[in-house]
């Protein structure tokens, strides 16, 4: 599971950490072998922005890089295709949710959501 991420940053920031740490743990699931899955905690804002009228689903295509309009998303972008791309090229169980606002924890609520999801 990698939710590890920074939204604030520099343009090199926010690449080592969300884009550079994804394709280490990605290269750390492949050295693996049978890996039983890999989850990628990533952006609403890789499929639309929130202030347009674009619904966006489950089912949405990530909007081309040029597109998104923050540094931060297009990170998150980046990280999605390379997960995508190691699916393709046999990851078992690959999965990107991606999450709008999350806050820091306040009275544990944060750590209640991460754990609802892994049940």
């Amino acid at each position: 599971m990698n939710c590890a991420s920074i939204r604030e940053g520099d343009e090199e920031q926010l690449k080592n950490v969300n884009v550079v740490g994804t394709k280490t743990l990605l290269e750390l699931a492949a050295d693996v072998g049978n890996c039983g899955g890999f989850l990628q905690l990533s952006s609403v804002g890789v499929g639309g922005s929130s202030t347009s009228n674009t619904v966006v689903t489950e089912t949405s295509a990530a909007l081309p890089l040029a597109d998104i309009p923050n540094q931060f998303d297009q990170s998150k972008a980046a990280a999605e295709s390379m997960v995508n791309v190691a699916s393709a090229n046999g990851l078992r169980n690959a999965t990107i949710i991606r999450l709008g606002s999350v806050s820091p924890p306040v009275g544990g609520k944060l750590v209640h959501l991460v754990r609802i999801a892994l049940l």
